[in-house]
């Protein structure tokens, strides 16, 4: 790794390799039902969603860029049947290009940037879906495949004061798809910087970094000068 990146390098194999292997935030990751990543490859950037740590059952297999880099696809279960397709060529041979894959309710949906909800070409909701546990990465047999993954954005999640539970209404900053309804336990908001720090409802059990406010009448101020 380097910096706040983890970079994982993949030779040109169909293998998936699960990232509960590489990255510490892993679980926050299946927490949050959403991924976001940057790959620099010629073509054939796989991702796996799996219910267990293999690629053969529940799983959905999203490919980016495949067939020469003309075509991405949702899939179920790894080489099954496709249920969306973007014609497009998105990856590129000498530049990270960066990507988004989110499951929140069964909906698998995948876009390009760096902003999730942004950019998005494919979308597939799956009438039984299964929860997904791990994550797996596969280059292709053609192409080798860089991918990188920002550590920061996934502990920069805060809690906001904001609350529905005395229905006030006043300054809001929602991400297009918020807030939702009906709304069941996501009472409470947060911001993150994976969403360009705008406003999602979300259960207000779920821990997460908090701000606070300090009364600056409070806070000396006789520090010497000069």
């Amino acid at each position: 790794s380097s910096g706040s990146n983890e970079n994982i390098n993949l030779p040109p194999k169909y293998r998936y390799h699960y990232l509960d292997d590489y990255l510490t935030f892993h679980s926050f990751i299946i927490k949050e039902k959403r991924i976001k990543f940057e790959v620099m490859g010629c073509n054939d950037a796989h991702l796996i969603l799996s219910e267990s740590r293999t690629d053969s059952v529940n799983a959905y297999e999203i490919v980016i860029g495949g067939w020469k880099n003309n075509q991405s696809v949702i899939r179920i279960d790894k080489q099954g049947q496709a249920m969306a397709n973007a014609s497009h060529s998105p990856l590129s041979c000498n530049t990270f290009k960066p990507f988004w894959v989110s499951w929140e309710n069964g909906t698998i949906e995948t876009g390009e940037g760096k902003e999730i909800g942004n950019g998005k070409f494919m979308k597939w909701t799956d009438p039984k879906p299964h929860t997904v546990n791990f994550i797996g990465i596969s280059s292709w047999h053609t192409a080798e495949a860089h991918w990188k993954f920002n550590k920061d954005p996934y502990n920069a999640t805060f809690w906001l004061g904001g609350t529905d539970l005395e229905h006030s209404r006043h300054y809001t900053n929602w991400l297009p798809d918020e807030p939702k309804y009906p709304i069941t336990d996501g009472h409470c908001i947060h911001l993150s910087l994976d969403r360009d720090f705008r406003w999602a409802t979300d259960n207000c059990t779920l821990k997460r970094n908090f701000i606070c406010e300090l009364d600056t009448s409070l806070v000396s101020t006789n520090a010497d000068s000069g």
